[in-house]
């Protein structure tokens, strides 16, 4: 017996070849697309390191002994005035 297609119960098997298609054919257009100039300047990590105008800090924002005592807002914003205010340009983070 020869099977036909049904639209009824074949939608699974339909919705799933059309999602297949489109991934396929959008996978494959990504790449042609030309880059999309942002208009920012970027630096590379090998310009910042060891370069005296990025000074950088490793920074934790936590000012009690423990931890159990999360910093709030304005301290983490007082914070960021005050490292800017010393010329810090990288933060290192860490919890």
């Amino acid at each position: 017996m020869k099977e036909y297609f049904h639209p009824y119960y074949d939608r699974p098997k339909l919705k799933t070849f059309l999602i297949l298609i489109i991934i396929a054919v959008t996978a494959t257009n990504c790449n042609n697309l030309p880059m999309k100039e942002t208009g920012k300047n970027t630096i590379t990590a090998e310009e910042i390191l060891g370069n005296p105008k990025y000074q950088a800090i490793s920074y934790g924002g936590f000012r009690h002994k423990s931890r159990q005592i999360e910093p709030t807002l304005a301290e983490l914003r007082e914070d960021m005035k005050i490292l800017n205010a010393m010329g810090i340009k990288v933060l290192r983070t860490y919890n």
